[in-house]
């Protein structure tokens, strides 16, 4: 008997046995050729390539070298996207993942393992990152979004940075497609080179996508990806999509670029108008409106709100002043360590100035009142003139018979009183931000429109989690940045599969008011991690019939993992013939 287990987790004879239940019948001592492969995730990832065209997609936009012609680029970047989502390995080990996977099922081709070389695989990424790379994404993304359904009412951007190490074979070259260098770095490593990532995102499914130099400005990028679109998209979807940005998209540049475009972001903080705008709205204390809580978390926070329109560089704006109930720790944090360092300088300050003496009253006086106009944040200073006396002894032996002159003087007396009332009123202000749109009241009536909204804004700050998430980014090994470039957008691609995931089957358990149950625990929202790792343990079994001697397949999957599957769309079939699904 030939037995071949390839990373096998589980007895074979076990897989036999329970394929018992789909009606097949094995008699152990009979059967040769028995081979088991831990297929993992690796077929429903294919599906969902196919399913939105990713082959196709590439292989319309990239050159194609007709010598060459046994695996093409689009095939390629499909096998590195499997490769990332069912087990994330270095380029260099891509085909040993292939060793344990049953490729014909995977691609309908009869390819072996060596096919996916390092050569192979990093020239399909070079001829990637020469091509349309935004619009090859836009294309595959928005395939998603008609095969669920999602109307482009208003799309959410920001960008992040992707600390790197090591030297670049171009580094520093003009010809170099990705600048790996140094820049404003959003993990707080600025010994680290960076590239940046932008996306906007659709109901949690990032449908733009960008790569950039490692300095790019999100001011600049938020105004590029603003002319981007505007090439990808059909004029009227373009006028009705709501951009939703943070504060760095508001320049007068980029208010230009959008014009009647309409936008949300919020209003940065370093503007005049920002800080007019909040004195404003606690100068009228009636015209705050009292929205409550907008998530039903245990801790979540309050709102208030109040809508301003005013004019910004020659146009009028709607602004949305909004008040929470929670202040952000790191603003916590900031106003603590203001105070603080306040009451240092100040006790400082009075040590020095109780030291100084005057012969005169007025001046004392004088001296006293220049001290208590020292202007201070947080705290009160209060103090008086104090008259001491001493007495002034001659050198010597003192006289028996003489009585000392005594000296008159004054000094100022001061204490430090914390202002509780100020501190609170700035941490009012520091729990208030701003938000800036030109929405028609058409569109959106009320400023609590705005809010809810822009509170969306957290579905691409978890795409970001995602993507940067050891699971996904173990690091980057490649050393030529055009194959770094080319990778980014796989993992771009890899992260809007996963996100596909992740919402269709939270919109099932939201269907069904239903959890998925896991680890003897229910889950709501299960992340595209958990989600794939419930396929950890499906294994196919190729044998041959001991009474025809025909190959058959059978695919042993958890139970759990066949509700997933299920909700999904899908079905163990994908396992056996995927080509035959459609």
């Amino acid at each position: 008997m030939e037995l071949s287990l390839k990373r096998n987790p589980i007895s074979v004879w076990r897989i036999l046995q329970n394929n018992l239940l789909n009606g097949v019948v094995f008699v152990s001592h009979l059967i040769e050729n028995v081979q088991v492969i831990n297929a993992r995730a690796s077929s429903v990832i294919a599906h969902f390539c196919d399913s939105l065209k990713v082959v196709e997609h590439i292989n319309d936009r990239v050159s194609l070298d007709s010598q060459r012609a046994e695996m093409s680029p689009g095939e390629a970047i499909k096998a590195l996207v499997i490769n990332l989502l069912v087990k994330r390995e270095p380029l260099y080990r891509v085909r040993e993942f292939y060793e344990t996977m049953d490729i014909q099922n995977l691609f309908g081709k009869a390819w072996k393992a060596d096919d996916f070389n390092d050569d192979r695989l990093g020239r399909a990424l070079e001829k990637l990152a020469k091509s349309d790379l935004p619009g090859i994404y836009y294309a595959i993304a928005r395939e998603a979004l008609e095969k669920e359904g999602i109307l482009l009412d208003q799309a959410h951007f920001d960008t992040t940075s992707l600390p790197v190490q090591g030297i670049y074979e171009t580094a520093g070259s003009e010809e170099s497609p990705l600048k790996i260098e140094f820049g404003h770095s959003k993990d707080r490593r600025p010994d680290l080179k960076q590239l940046m990532f932008g996306l906007g995102s659709v109901e949690g499914i990032p449908l733009f996508a960008d790569v950039m130099n490692g300095n790019t400005s999100d001011k600049t990028w938020n105004g590029t990806m603003a002319l981007r679109i505007k090439d990808l998209l059909p004029k009227e979807a373009l006028h009705s999509m709501v951009t939703i940005a943070d504060s760095a998209m508001v320049t007068e540049e980029n208010l230009k670029i959008f014009g009647d475009r309409p936008f949300i972001s919020r209003f940065p903080e370093n503007f005049k108008l920002c800080k007019i705008l909040k004195k404003q709205a606690f100068e009228n204390e009636a015209d705050w409106v009292q929205v409550g809580k907008l998530a039903d978390k245990k801790n979540a926070a309050s709102y208030r709100i109040q809508g301003i329109s005013t004019e910004l560089y020659g146009r009028n704006y709607r602004f949305a002043v909004v008040h929470s109930s929670a202040l952000d720790q790191r603003k916590q944090k900031k106003i603590d360590r203001q105070v603080e360092s306040e009451q240092a300088k100040a006790e400082k300050s009075i040590k020095d100035w109780s030291s100084v003496e005057y012969h005169c009253q007025e001046d004392a006086a004088a001296y006293l009142d220049e001290c208590l106009n020292t202007p201070l944040k947080y705290h009160q200073i209060t103090g008086q003139v104090i008259r001491r006396e001493r007495i002034k002894r001659r050198p010597g032996r003192p006289s028996k018979t003489e009585t000392a002159p005594v000296q008159t003087f004054y000094i100022c007396e001061f204490s430090l009183i914390k202002d509780d009332a100020r501190i609170q009123n700035e941490r009012e202000r520091e729990s208030t931000f701003v938000l800036i749109s030109n929405l028609s009241r058409d569109k959106e009536p009320g400023s609590l429109g705005l809010l809810r909204r822009y509170k969306a804004q957290i579905d691409v700050e978890n795409l970001f989690r995602a993507l940067k998430h050891p699971y996904f980014v173990h690091g980057v090994f490649l050393k030529n940045e055009a194959r770094v470039l080319g990778l980014c957008y796989v993992l771009v691609i890899g992260l809007l599969l996963y996100a596909l995931l992740q919402r269709r089957i939270r919109v099932k358990i939201a269907e069904e008011k239903t959890p998925l149950r896991l680890y003897g625990k229910d889950f709501y929202s299960p992340t595209g991690k958990t989600i794939l790792e419930q396929f950890d343990y499906v294994n196919v079994i190729e044998y041959r019939d001991p009474v025809t001697g025909e190959k058959k397949t059978v695919a042993n999957i958890p139970e759990t993992t066949r509700l997933i599957l299920i909700w999904l769309g899908l079905d163990e079939t994908i396992y056996l013939d995927r080509r035959n699904t459609g």
